[in-house]
């Protein structure tokens, strides 16, 4: 099994780069009777897993110093002849994003996180779409031997939008993320709600900002903490907060991205986690939030739903009064508080990584059945 893990290069952990680690690690542990060549590529210093995993018996690392964008568009035109020749003595290729590589007779596995660049391309930057426009993402998934979506909302998405056959798309849900695990110690008297997840358009920031309006004209002393990295849209957000009154302005807080270490502190002292989001093809911070028993408001909004199925409260993700009613209804009623704790927790701990890595063992399977 060949395996490109070069999104790994690309900065912080974001949920590509998370779900990728955590499933490779529970699949070197779960196929552990095959052989596996992990492709990277990159001219900085290779990221930390990568040794990890090449001192697995049966896991071989071939990395190249190529920057990524030059070895995109040598995949593109089908000349990186190392890297074919590495797809091609594997059974069957695993891409777990959608990067190109050189043209193989070798099956391929494609992993389709979401898609959201071709449901909504207003929310991304003009130079991520012209990213896209390059690498050719439906042209991938036309010509992949079989596909693989986090939800039955991103399957649905590729049936429509790139009509991909049904019997070629193998819906496995992710499992919940390993995290550092802190004591609840938050506060009832100085409510905390917290967001976790890139600062940008797509995980709908301003209708966030607005409802918190909303529920600090109830909640004095509630604050909002909103802890990852920025994106597009983040810089109007901040600005919007700017230019409120002293007792809004004062409460919000921009953290930008967090170690696990923060992350896992931030998530004991919520009162309440905050997730309403236009788009997603999974929500792993949602299940993170869950998993450390925190009640949880998200949007009613592709994967959500599923994801959380009864374990969270639901909202129109453009209603910001909705949202602020939810989140209230949570802050005062401990009886819903303990019940919505309980229900994710029980949601987050059915959702495994082994389990994942046992399914996308047997698409690898069966593919490698199929093509002989």
């Amino acid at each position: 099994i060949s395996v490109d893990v070069r999104h790994l290069e690309s900065g912080p952990r974001t949920g590509v780069g998370v779900a990728t680690e955590e499933l490779l690690g529970a699949l070197f542990r779960t196929a552990h009777t095959n052989a596996f060549s992990v492709i990277s590529n990159g001219w900085r210093a290779a990221p930390d897993n990568l040794s990890t995993w090449d001192a697995l018996p049966g896991v071989r690392v071939v990395r190249g110093s190529l920057p990524n964008r030059m070895f995109d568009v040598l995949a593109v035109g089908n000349m990186l002849p190392g890297v074919k020749r590495t797809i091609e003595n594997a059974d069957v290729h695993l891409s777990p994003h959608m990067l190109p590589l050189p043209k193989t007779s070798t099956p391929r596995v494609l992993v389709l996180h979401d898609l959201s660049f071709v449901r909504y391309p207003e929310l991304f930057l003009p130079r991520r779409r012209a990213w896209h426009a390059r690498i050719r993402p439906q042209l991938q998934a036309v010509a992949a031997a079989h596909i693989v979506v986090p939800s039955g909302a991103t399957a649905r998405d590729a049936m429509q939008l790139w009509n991909i056959p049904q019997e070629r798309i193998s819906v496995i849900p992710w499992g919940t993320p390993h995290r550092l695990i802190h004591e609840r110690q938050h506060a009832p008297d100085e409510p905390l709600i917290l967001f976790l997840g890139t600062v940008e358009r797509r995980k709908n920031i301003m209708g966030l900002l607005r409802a918190f309006v909303r529920i600090a004209e109830v909640h004095r002393s509630a604050k909002l903490v909103l802890a990852g990295g920025f994106g597009w849209g983040s810089d109007s957000a901040q600005e919007w907060v700017r230019t409120q009154q002293p007792h809004i302005r004062e409460r919000i807080r921009f953290c930008g991205y967090v170690s696990e270490a923060e992350k896992a502190e931030l998530l004991s002292l919520a009162s309440v986690f905050v997730y309403p989001s236009f788009y997603e093809g999974s929500g792993l911070p949602v299940l993170e939030a869950m998993q450390a028993g925190v009640p949880c408001v998200v949007s009613r909004a592709t994967a959500l739903p599923e994801v959380c199925q009864r374990a969270a409260l639901l909202t129109d993700p453009y209603r910001p009064e909705e949202i602020a009613a939810a989140v209230l209804s949570v802050l005062e009623d401990e009886a819903l508080q303990r019940n919505l704790s309980e229900r994710g927790e029980e949601r987050a701990r059915a959702l495994t990584w082994n389990a994942c890595a046992e399914q996308f063992l047997n698409v690898l399977t069966r593919v490698v059945e199929e093509a002989v």
